[in-house]
């Protein structure tokens, strides 16, 4: 009887541990005040993906009350021993890929129009998938796990309609971001229309005398002090010699 009594406890916890599911997010991901676990994208992942991903990390910092540092990271900075939110299907995220036994297609989980938020577990690790056929789909899973505490997350999937005549493959939407910025051309340096040279602000003025001869500024400031000087003098001599009757 002591014996059951004991072993009870356990097969509890360990049926449990097994009926965890998305009901349980985002508390089977903390540990403490600290998000216990990893938010991955693909290594060349769009935009979008990195944005959905940002959007995660930003509620786990806020549902802990704190900042969550380094908990982003690339699906080549992760493994799948690690509690992992991963970010795009099999086409894009090589640990949604090896998860998900590397399927070929690689979105043939994944039908357009539709986003999904899938709960795993294996070995008392916890993932959780949120993908869609595209990088719109995809956002739209990551936006609605954000909302968990209003929507309804329960089960191991969750699947969420996507109305959008953007819903193209991941693959796809990433080419065309890679040629949207490779379409901005610079011109070669040796194309460039030259800087006109800079125009000396203090350069000096240009002045005409009696004569019509040039002088700068300076120079006639100069001549004028001479000519003023050689006034006075005159003056002056003449007064001496008026002294001495001369």
């Amino acid at each position: 009887m002591k014996k059951a009594l004991l072993v009870m406890p356990i097969i509890l916890l360990l049926a449990g541990i097994c009926m965890a599911d998305l009901a349980d997010f985002p508390e089977n991901f903390m540990k403490g005040n600290r998000f216990n676990g990893y938010i991955v994208v693909g290594k060349g992942a769009g935009s979008m993906d990195v944005i959905s991903q940002s959007t995660i990390a930003m509620k786990m910092s806020s549902y802990a009350g704190k900042m969550q540092p380094n908990i982003n990271k690339l699906d080549s900075e992760a493994s799948l021993q690690n509690n992992l939110i991963l970010i795009g299907n099999p086409c894009v995220n090589d640990l949604t890929s090896e998860l998900l036994g590397n399927p070929s297609p690689c979105n043939k989980d994944f039908p357009s129009g539709k986003a999904y938020i899938r709960y795993y577990e294996d070995e008392g690790v916890r993932y959780i998938v949120v993908a869609g056929y595209s990088n719109t789909a995809t956002r739209k899973a990551a936006e609605y796990l954000s909302n968990f505490e209003t929507n309804a997350l329960e089960g191991d999937e969750v699947e969420i309609s996507i109305e959008t005549t953007e819903d193209r493959p991941e693959e796809e939407a990433k080419k065309k971001e890679k040629e949207a910025e490779s379409s901005i051309v610079m011109p070669p340096p040796d194309k460039v229309a030259p800087l006109p040279e800079e125009i000396n602000e203090e350069s000096e003025e240009i002045i005409l005398d009696a004569a019509g001869e040039e002088h700068t500024a300076e120079e006639s400031k100069a001549e004028t002090v001479v000519v003023e000087d050689a006034n006075i003098f005159t003056k002056f001599w003449s007064w001496l010699r008026g002294l001495f009757g001369r």
